[in-house]
């Protein structure tokens, strides 16, 4: 009985693999094939075509393959509900990347499992495979598939890695009787960081000063940042100058204290032009501190042009996440990800 039954898995698991095109038929059925006659077959497509095409459904043939009660015949019967069931599709992509996952880290664990029995020709399958040239094409399909797999769980995991946060900064300086608004938006593709693009000092040139003011209208900000613990760094341009800047909490493992920022930037260390009448030849430093009373909300001081000017700002920080356009560029990544894989694989 034990024989038998191993025979017609043997059989099964052969047939998924090169099903042939003749059946068998009565011994009195005229199309019965007489001994010595030569026939030719036709192998239907190679394994790795029919490959399950959703993950779930792949981690439960690899469950039975890798399981010794794979060899009572469930595995045959889990591949034809798996053929016949195809998952739904519906779900939002945010909803597939938190489901799916589970099932990528245990798909990726069978099938290292499974190319472990294979080497060691253990269970049945390595039984099985007592031919070289078979044994090495399904090896190498099981490994792309385990490639396959946690480069979908790379891209998932960046689908929901994105944040993004608009940032507006209010700086009032008495000097000039003149507030002066920067607006830009913060872009976390990860955690640790950041890409933040916007505008400084926006206003309309035309407008005329109520009092002395140096300050360049409608600037471009375009940074590259860091957050490692406590410290915050960056460069790029900055007000439309290359530069550099920091933000540190000296307090950073103390509560209450933790909401102290103390803040510094360089730029246009090129700087020789005449503003309003005043000759600037030196680099631009400033210099500040600001107050966390939100996450949304800071206050602060600055001094502007350290080496110039000196001239004190009052400012309001604001800043709010938006999640619509965090999930509209992973979305973008989702799908420049799957382009890719099309393209590398003509």
């Amino acid at each position: 009985m034990r024989e038998a039954k191993l025979f017609w898995f043997c059989f099964l698991f052969l047939s998924l693999l090169h099903p042939p095109s003749v059946l068998f038929a009565r011994d009195d059925d005229p199309k019965v094939l007489k001994p010595g006659t030569v026939a030719r077959g036709e192998n239907s497509p190679a394994l790795d075509q029919a490959v399950v095409q959703t993950l779930q459904k792949l981690d439960r043939i690899l469950d039975d393959i890798a399981n010794p009660e794979g060899q009572k015949g469930l595995f045959g019967k889990n591949l034809n509900a798996t053929l016949t069931n195809l998952r739904n599709l519906s779900a939002t992509l945010n909803q597939l990347a938190s489901e799916s996952r589970p099932h990528l880290r245990s798909i990726s664990q069978k099938l290292d499992r499974l190319l472990t029995k294979m080497d060691n020709g253990e269970g049945a399958i390595g039984a099985l495979l007592t031919d070289p040239k078979i044994k090495e094409d399904i090896r190498q399909t099981v490994t792309n598939l385990k490639d396959a797999t946690a480069s979908a769980k790379d891209v998932l995991g960046r689908v929901n890695g994105f944040r993004v946060w608009w940032h507006y900064l209010n700086r009032y300086e008495p000097q000039a009787k003149a507030s002066r608004g920067d607006v830009g938006v913060y872009i976390y593709p990860r955690e640790g960081r950041y890409y933040y693009l916007g505008g400084a000092n926006l206003g309309n040139p035309s407008d005329e000063p109520r009092a002395l003011d140096y300050e360049r209208k409608n600037l471009v900000d375009a940074r590259l940042g860091w957050i490692v613990g406590p410290l915050e760094f960056y460069a790029g341009l900055i007000r439309s100058a290359g530069g550099i800047g920091f933000r540190y909490k000296p307090f950073y493992t103390i509560d209450i204290l933790d909401r102290i920022v103390l803040l510094g930037e360089g730029y246009d260390f090129l700087r020789n032009r005449t503003i309003a009448g005043r000759r600037f030849d030196h680099a631009e430093y400033d210099a500040g501190g600001e107050l966390i009373l939100h996450r949304m909300l800071s206050v602060g001081i600055r001094v502007q042009d350290l080496q110039e000017t000196k001239r004190t700002q009052y400012t309001v920080r604001v800043t709010f996440e938006d999640k619509d356009i965090a999930y509209l560029l992973g979305l973008i990544t989702f799908c420049a990800a799957g382009t890719k894989g099309r393209s590398s694989s003509q």
